[in-house]
């Protein structure tokens, strides 16, 4: 009997090829989950405070004072209050100016905020918000001022201010400068406080600080320092007097609005020196190597001191 194997022979039917047997020898690895002990921080259990009596509150808090009296935090605070700059809230040192921005009154104009400030100084904060047209009030504000300051023009003569060049400014120009400004505050008996990039101005300084008006200039804007900005304030007047006395003593205080600075020939060496540390311009120049490397600091002339001081002003 001829039996035909379909297997070599695939034009006489389907060749099947033959499977390869599997190798039973081999295993494919399974993965074993192994079980990892992770560390716990356990919480530290604290003892309860004991109830502190207020003799005994007490008696701590004079230990750590006199304990922590030598620290530095404690003498950078003692200077602090001794020099007027700083005052203390809450047991802490904070600088005076920082502490003076939450009395900080900007008007809501567009433009024009040194005559704004002139018109709350004279009305009152009350009256300014309750305008309505901004516009057309600034311009009755301005012809009630060229009146009244023709009736104090005597006044003017002293400060060298001309009245034709006040009526010109308040008539035809739409703001107004610290010149003009100063002739109100002259006529209507105004003291006030001028500063602007650490100079200062004042016009008709009184010895009674409380009725000063502090004004400054903050990006390019006029605004007041006003204690109704902060509700219940009882203590305007300490902090009020604080930053006079700090920006009097800080910042450098011009003689004249329209020329501030005088000739060299006007000031000594040291006079220059001290006009840059408040206006708070190095008094040395730094000499450069190759590579731009710093090589040499050097002291700046006279007439490199004069010269900054007349670019920062």
């Amino acid at each position: 009997m001829f039996i035909l194997d379909i297997r070599k022979y695939p034009e006489h039917g389907a060749y099947i090829p033959k499977a390869k047997p599997i190798r039973e020898d081999i295993s494919v690895p399974v993965p074993v989950s192994v079980p990892v002990s992770v560390p716990v921080q356990k919480m530290m259990s604290l003892p309860e405070p004991d109830p502190i009596s207020e003799s005994d509150s007490e008696s701590d808090s004079d230990s750590d004072s006199e304990s922590d009296s030598g620290t530095e935090s404690d003498s950078v605070i003692e200077t602090a209050q001794e020099s007027g700059i700083n005052v203390t809230v809450a047991g802490l040192a904070v600088d005076i100016p920082t502490l003076m921005a939450q009395y900080f009154y900007l008007p809501n104009v567009r433009n024009d905020t040194l005559l704004w400030c002139c018109y709350i100084m004279i009305y009152g904060i009350e009256k300014f918000e309750c305008v309505e047209n901004h516009y057309t009030e600034s311009n009755t504000f301005k012809f009630h001022l060229v009146e009244y300051i023709r009736t104090k023009k005597t006044l003017l003569k002293p400060h060298k201010i001309g009245l034709s060049a006040t009526e010109d400014t308040l008539v035809n120009k739409p703001f107004i400068n610290l010149e003009t400004f100063q002739a109100i505050a002259i006529c209507y008996n105004l003291s006030v406080c001028v500063i602007q990039d650490r100079k200062i101005f004042e016009i008709g300084r009184s010895d009674n600080d409380t009725n000063t008006f502090i004004m400054e200039k903050i990006k390019g804007k006029y605004g007041l320092y006003i204690s109704s900005r902060v509700p219940h304030s009882i203590i305007w007047t300490t902090h009020a007097e604080k930053y006079l006395n700090f920006v009097r003593d800080s910042y450098w205080s011009m003689e004249n609005i329209t020329s501030p600075i005088r000739s060299i020939s006007a000031y000594k060496l040291q006079d220059l020196i001290d006009i840059c540390r408040k206006l708070n311009i190095p008094e040395t120049k730094v000499i450069l190597g190759d590579f731009g490397s710093i090589v040499n600091e050097k002291k700046k002339t006279k007439p490199e001191l004069y010269e900054e001081i007349c670019r920062s002003i």
